[in-house]
């Protein structure tokens, strides 16, 4: 099993991903940085079925999935928007859907380097 967590504090998106047992796909969650506590190392993520600002977590055990799903060898994946299933998605400009789109791409290259085998494949 291979698991990964990485926080990317330019996006505002942190991502739990794992393959288990060479599976040749990897699954994973994704989550929405919504602040940083007074401690600037201290992330906070929007409270599991949250209802609004305050309602925060320090552990993604505890929030929000904002985002969903698994990559396949070749490239192909399914994801669901979770964060719809609470409140629909919200953008404050063109930048925050930039940030999205770097997410998926980044996604991809966790991906791949996940499973180097396919890389190649995942075009």
């Amino acid at each position: 099993m291979t698991e990964e967590i990485k926080h990317w504090n330019g996006i505002d998106f942190a991502v739990w991903m794992i393959r288990e047992n060479d599976n040749p796909y990897v699954n994973f969650k994704a989550y929405e940085i919504v602040g940083y506590g007074v401690n600037p190392s201290t992330i906070l993520y929007h409270l599991e079925n949250y209802t609004g600002s305050g309602d925060e977590t320090e552990t993604l055990d505890k929030a929000q999935v904002y985002l969903s799903g698994s990559i396949k060898w070749d490239g192909c994946s399914n994801m669901q928007f979770d964060e719809q299933e609470n409140v629909m998605l919200h953008f404050c400009g063109k930048h925050n859907i930039e940030k999205l789109g770097t997410l998926l791409s980044r996604l991809y290259e966790l991906a791949a380097e996940m499973m180097p085998e396919h890389a190649k494949d995942m075009g």
